[in-house]
């Protein structure tokens, strides 16, 4: 049987997570899909599930800036619906840095 399971992101380096989707530039920029963004927010939702919220976002470009408010949208979704730990973890993530490719297309 053949399933679905969402990694969300994998760790390339130390301080470095990747979605490993090759085709999301693509997708994002040629075929206009804004899907991409809203999977790597999912993920980012996700991972602070594990490390805690983050306390500090910072962006470049326009893409993060989406990403990022994205975030913000899913993290109301959910309080809205009562979902969420009432006693919040400590995070161990110091900042998260969403770093647009628009910005370094190399």
């Amino acid at each position: 049987t053949v399933g679905y399971f969402d990694l969300g992101f994998l760790p390339v380096m130390k301080d470095v997570l990747s979605m490993e989707f090759p085709s999301a530039y693509s997708q994002y920029k040629l075929d206009e899909d804004k899907s991409v963004l809203f999977y790597a927010a999912r993920g980012l939702m996700q991972m602070q599930i594990f490390s805690g919220d983050f306390p500090s976002i910072k962006g470049k470009g326009v893409a993060a800036k989406n990403v990022a408010d994205m975030m913000q949208r899913l993290r109301k979704e959910l309080e809205e619906d009562g979902i969420g730990d009432d006693t919040p973890q400590e995070p161990e993530i110091d900042e998260l840095i969403l770093i647009d490719r628009e910005t370094d297309v190399v």
